[in-house]
């Protein structure tokens, strides 16, 4: 009997019991030749949330060169399929995105990338290396032996965040453009902005927004701004093309910033307001 140690530092997951389930699947007659069995050295397990103790280490007895093309093809298979959704995580959690966001590439990433399939030049390359080497540490293969399919992984997670971050930016503009759509026809001969005591200001053509009386035909408008939006609300305006500005403040200081960006693009020249 030729005794194996597999083993990593990495994955907090039982690998002992994905590799049964990976060598069960392959020859359900045969698996129990390589009864795994976990190690008991103390150092071959860590605390995880929980206190609950996960073995890093597990060992395998074969004892024939068909047990070992087995193990191999089991192995393969839980390090490119199983291992996969642990590395792609990993690559996803590094992004500066949401975790909302990280979850879609995690999720996109996984279906881009496709099934993994596990050919016979790579089982047999892993059959070798343990033919030579008793322990096998996963994710040290799995990155250096194996490292064009990390790489593809990889590609896949950008790919998938690059889809993310230009959807936003769509988002974004398709906002925007809603916004200039809205107010495209609005060319307002005088526009009012109510600076408000929250931050925030009303933008508007009506002589009194909200009041009974006020001018609501079919050119009029009334569009709420949020606070710290001053070039936002600029750009607004410039788009309406108004040839008189008042501005009204009931902010009591809080938007003296956009007052006075009013005031310099909007005063008439020579005035000083």
């Amino acid at each position: 009997m030729q005794e194996f140690y597999i083993e990593t530092n990495e994955y907090e997951i039982d690998i002992g019991e994905l590799f049964k389930r990976r060598l069960f699947m392959r020859a359900p007659e045969g698996a129990a030749v390589f009864r795994p069995e976990p190690s008991q050295a103390k150092a071959d397990e860590r605390p995880i949330k929980g206190g609950i103790r996960i073995p890093q280490s597990f060992c395998v007895y074969i004892g024939s060169e068909e047990a070992l093309e087995e193990m191999s093809g089991a192995l393969l298979e839980m390090m490119l399929k199983d291992l996969r959704y642990f590395e792609i995580s990993d690559m996803a959690h590094r992004l500066p995105c949401s975790l909302e966001c990280k979850q879609r590439v995690v999720k996109n990433a996984i279906i881009r990338t496709g099934e993994t399939t596990c050919d016979r030049d790579s089982i047999a390359e892993l059959t070798a290396f343990l033919a030579e080497n008793r322990r096998l540490n996963l994710e040290g293969y799995l990155r250096f032996r194996l490292r064009g399919e990390v790489e593809k992984w990889s590609a896949a997670v950008d790919s998938v965040y690059a889809d993310e971050a230009e959807a936003e930016i769509l988002s974004e503009l398709f906002g925007l453009f809603g916004l200039l759509k809205q107010t495209d026809s609005k060319r307002a001969d005088s526009v009012t902005v109510i600076l408000q005591p929250s931050g925030g200001c009303t933008v508007t053509n009506t002589d009194s927004p909200g009041s009974v009386g006020a001018d609501e035909g079919p050119d009029a408008f009334t569009i709420e701004c949020a606070p710290n939006e001053e070039e936002g609300v600029l750009s607004l305006i410039q788009g309406l093309a108004p040839s008189t500005v008042t501005v009204i403040d009931l902010s009591f200081g809080r938007c003296d910033g956009l007052k006075s960006l009013l005031r310099k693009v909007f005063s008439p020249p020579g005035t000083g307001e």
